[in-house]
């Protein structure tokens, strides 16, 4: 075990410290020291001091080349990443060169390349917008134009019927080449394009921007005539630069340092801005407008570098080669096809519509009333007062002439009958409301058969209007991609959209400008045209607005030229009018289903009188046939009574006869009394009671009032004991006579 433990240890000596202390002791041999065992401790020393060195040495030199390693490595990634970089950069905008879109999508995508491959903190884009036309006003001195007529013209008052339009101004003929120039045609210099009106109309921003889309970059307005020598006018918005100097791009490193920067929020920030134009290679037009920005604190308000800014250029290129691609398909889509013939037939099957319409109201019409006759149109006169029954009149005149006999036969001492009591005039309705059923009966009729026209009218200009609307959808799809492709405004188109919208209940604010209308132009524009119930009550307010847009609206050969294709101008003004003519007919209709119902009801209620009226008169005619029997048995009554008087007054009268004859006797019978001076007391006494007998006599003379029939039996009694008294007494005054 000893020998191997001490190999190990020589083996550590000799790895160790054997090299070293080898070379010491030759350098203590080769230096022969007086102490050689000192000097091989300093020795020792020495060495490993200059082993520390050296290895410190090589250590740093080591760390120095990992350095160098590391860094070169890191360049070489950066390199790589630069180069990545920008291949995916150019990739990237050679993409955007080649998008098959709309304007609208392509800036969109270029505003996203932007941020998306840039530290800018914010990129929006503009279209260079042109003002659009104003509305029409009415005049304020022309009632006449302020009204709205059957079917007036979109750009003012209506053409009279075989009126021609006026006629188009011819061009002007083009000037001779001078001599000496060729026959070469010289070619012909584009006029620059005026930017004098135009303005910024934001239409993509990027995340956390959109308040920007709201906001429009105008000029600022001129200053006012009366402003003094110390108005400051309002500066000119830095980016107009652009249109007006005809500059590519524009760059502020710090726009605090620039005042004609304008800023969407009206607060400033520190940053740096970049401004591209993107003009249409062929013509050198801007169309567009390319920006981005590092305001702080939604960028680092730090300057862009180099690489942003020329990625920002090359961004607006790409994007102008894109926008020209699309602006030259849009153009060769509408020359491609044009919709002249379908409007066309269009309207001739509109017009044969009408005209089966109006053959149909003039062949239902009824004929012209003659002179004195009442047409079925009108109205049926009040109802008068009925006349009294003609029965009833008779009654009441013979009434009248028994009293006037009676009243005659009182006069000459015979006795008068009773006077009847005067009848009441009974009006009877009957025959008035008979009449007047007759008259609501025509009448009824005669709505019904206007309100059947009048809803065969209404169908019809609603089956116009389908056809229409029709026509309008089959082109849907081309009439939207030209619109939505569209970065300049179509005036006239415009005018006739916003009359559409009016009419569809689209807020005002949402297509202010053509920027806002974009976002109507989908299928449910053409859904909402079908739906539309034109038959509804018209808001005359929004009326007034949608007449105030297409009035405006140019001629009609103007108005196709914008789309050719479809004509959609043409033919959302033919569904305006249309809507017109179908809501005008069915406010017609309205009436006259109205007066149908009020001539309905009235029928109903004189019917119902005239029910009231025959149950009214048959109680009555029971009632007074109840009378007339009551009557008619008090009568005979009095006819009984009447004949039972008579025969009293008879005896009365025979009685009286009688007593005048005793008194004559008697009166005889004094005289010869008297002259014989005989039985003057005998007579008187006689007298006395002949007078006593003769004034009952007289009494029993007079007619018996009404209800004294039962005491004529009494009288009669009395009157032939008066009569046998008489007898008696004369025949008493006979004998004394004797």
């Amino acid at each position: 075990m000893a020998p191997t433990q001490a190999g190990h240890d020589t083996a550590y000596l000799k790895e160790t410290v054997g090299e070293a202390l080898a070379r010491g002791c030759a350098a203590a041999i080769s230096a022969q020291p007086n102490d050689p065992v000192e000097y091989l401790g300093l020795w020792l020393l020495k060495y490993v001091k200059n082993a520390e060195v050296e290895g410190n040495f090589y250590r740093e030199r080591q760390q120095d080349l990992q350095k160098k390693k590391d860094r070169l490595v890191k360049e070489a990634q950066s390199e790589q990443a630069a180069k990545s970089v920008a291949l995916t950069r150019k990739e990237a905008a050679d993409a955007l060169a080649l998008v098959t879109a709309e304007p609208r999508e392509l800036l969109e995508a270029a505003v996203k390349l932007v941020k998306q491959h840039t530290a800018a903190g914010a990129a929006y884009a503009a279209v260079v917008a042109e003002p659009e036309e104003p509305d029409w006003v009415a005049p304020e001195d022309d009632e006449a134009a302020a009204v709205e007529t059957e079917d007036e013209a979109a750009g003012g008052a209506a053409l009279a019927e075989g009126e021609e339009p006026p006629p188009e101004p011819e061009p002007e003929p083009e000037a001779a080449p001078e001599d000496g120039e060729g026959d070469a045609p010289a070619p012909k210099i584009p006029r620059p394009v005026d930017y004098s009106k135009k303005y910024f109309a934001y239409v993509a921003a990027s995340a956390g921007q959109e308040h920007v889309l709201e906001a429009d970059l105008y000029r600022p307005a001129p200053p006012p005539e009366d402003a003094d020598e110390d108005f400051k006018p309002e500066p000119l918005p830095y980016s107009f630069r652009v249109l007006d100097e005809k500059l590519p791009m524009l760059y502020v490193p710090n726009v605090a340092a620039e005042e004609r920067v304008k800023f969407f929020r009206k607060f400033p920030k520190i940053g740096s801005y970049q401004a591209c134009g993107v003009a249409l290679p062929a013509s050198g037009e801007f169309k567009a407008l390319l920006a981005a920005d590092t305001l702080f604190p939604e960028g680092s308000g730090q300057p862009l570098s180099a690489d942003d800014r020329d990625f920002v250029w090359e961004v607006s290129q790409s994007l102008s080669r894109a926008l020209e691609a699309v602006q030259a398909r849009a153009a060769e889509a509408l020359a491609a096809t044009s919709a002249a013939e379908a409007v066309e037939e269009l309207k001739a099957k509109v017009a044969e519509l009408r005209e089966q319409a109006a053959a149909e109201a003039a062949a239902a019409a009824p004929p012209p009333p003659a002179e004195g006759e009442e047409g079925e149109g009108e109205a049926p006169p009040a109802e008068e007062e009925p006349p009294a029954e003609e029965e009833a009149e008779e009654e009441e005149e013979e009434a009248e002439e028994g009293a006037e006999e009676g009243a005659e036969e009182g006069e000459e001492g015979e006795e008068a009958p009773p006077k009847p009591k005067k009848k009441k005039k009974v009006f009877n309705p009957i025959p008035g409301l008979q009449a007047a059923i007759e008259k609501l009966t025509a009448a009824a009729e005669a709505a019904t058969e206007a309100d059947a026209r009048a809803q065969a009218a209404v169908a019809l200009e609603k089956q116009a209007l389908d056809e229409v609307v029709a026509l309008a959808s089959s082109h849907s799809d081309a009439t939207l991609s030209s619109l939505r492709n569209m970065l300049s405004v179509p005036q006239g188109t415009y005018h006739v959209v916003k009359a559409l919208l009016h009419l569809l209940g689209r807020p005002a604010a949402s297509f202010s400008t053509w920027k806002r209308a974009h976002s109507h132009f989908s299928p449910r524009l053409f859904e909402d045209m079908a739906a539309y119930d034109a038959t509804a009550e018209r808001d005359m307010a929004v009326w007034g607005r949608v007449r105030s847009c297409y009035k405006a609206a140019p001629a009609a050969k103007k108005l196709d030229a914008e789309m050719p294709n479809t004509l959609f101008g043409s033919v959302a003004l033919m569904y305006i009018k249309q809507v017109r003519r179908v809501a005008r007919k069915a406010v017609l209709q309205r009436e006259l289903a109205a007066k149908l119902a009020k001539a309905q009801q009235d029928l109903a209620d004189k019917q119902a009188a005239l029910v009231e009226a025959e149950r009214v008169k048959a109680e009555r005619e029971a009632e007074e046939a109840r009378l007339a029997a009551e009557a008619e048995a008090a009568a005979a009554a009095e006819a009984e009574a009447a004949a039972r008087a008579a025969a009293e007054a008879e005896a009365a009268a025979a009685a009286e006869a009688a007593a005048e004859a005793a008194a004559e006797a008697a009166a005889a019978a004094a005289e010869a009394a008297a002259e014989a001076g005989e039985g003057e007391a005998v007579a008187e006494r006689e007298a006395a009671p002949a007078e006593a007998e003769a004034a009952p006599a007289e009494g029993e003379a007079a007619p018996p009032a009404e209800g004294e029939g039962e005491a004529q039996p009494a009288q009669e009694g009395s009157n032939s004991s008066s009569s046998s008294s008489d007898s008696s007494s004369s025949e008493e005054s006979k004998a004394a006579a004797e």
